[in-house]
């Protein structure tokens, strides 16, 4: 009788000792960074400009159900919480389905962002706001029962409006800011070879 110790890709698993638990290694912390970083989204969702609700988001949506699959197996392995895959269709590209995932709750997010944060680019910010927020309303929850009785409900504190106010800055810099050092040019195939 033979043990699988791999993932369904044949990745092997790295088994934490005295926890009976999995977790997942450098390469698919690579892995994850790279997709939230190009095809995913991170950061705090926020209902009207009173932020009565804002909650921390990782989201990752595309047509590749395998790659949306590998990425549910490592957010499990980091959290050892399953986060659902949902399928829907994308009107605007000719009908075709969309599998989304999407992670909301603030202590997975937070193990999510501080298990990828090294290896994160465009990103790195947002993921620091996002661990720095859930830092605060975790400081806030002995607070939880005065704030109940307030008028605004859940209340946030000043630190916490200036970290969803800083995620805004930074979400709109991610898309604005010219990429430094990037390779312009190639050498020839002839070149390489002399």
């Amino acid at each position: 009788m033979s043990n699988n110790w791999s993932d369904n890709e044949g990745t092997p698993l790295v088994f934490m000792r005295g926890q009976g638990q999995f977790r997942p290694n450098r390469e698919e912390a690579i892995w994850l960074a790279c997709l939230i970083d190009t095809e995913g989204h991170l950061g705090l969702s926020y209902q009207g400009t009173t932020y009565r609700s804002v909650k921390t988001l990782i989201d990752v949506s595309m047509q590749t159900k395998s790659v949306v699959e590998k990425a549910q197996s490592i957010i499990f392995k980091v959290t050892h919480k399953k986060p659902d895959i949902k399928e829907r269709l994308n009107f605007k590209q000719a009908k075709n389905v969309v599998y989304s995932l999407r992670v909301h709750d603030q202590k997975s997010c937070r193990k999510v962002c501080e298990f990828i944060l090294p290896h994160l680019i465009g990103k790195k910010e947002q993921a620091e706001l996002v661990i720095e927020f859930c830092l605060a309303r975790q400081e806030a929850k002995h607070n939880h029962e005065a704030a109940k009785n307030q008028p605004g409900y859940p209340h946030y504190r000043e630190r916490e409006l200036a970290i969803i106010e800083r995620m805004k800055v930074a979400r709109k810099s991610v898309y604005t800011t010219p990429l430094e050092g990037l390779e312009t040019e190639r050498p020839t195939p002839e070149a390489v070879n002399a």
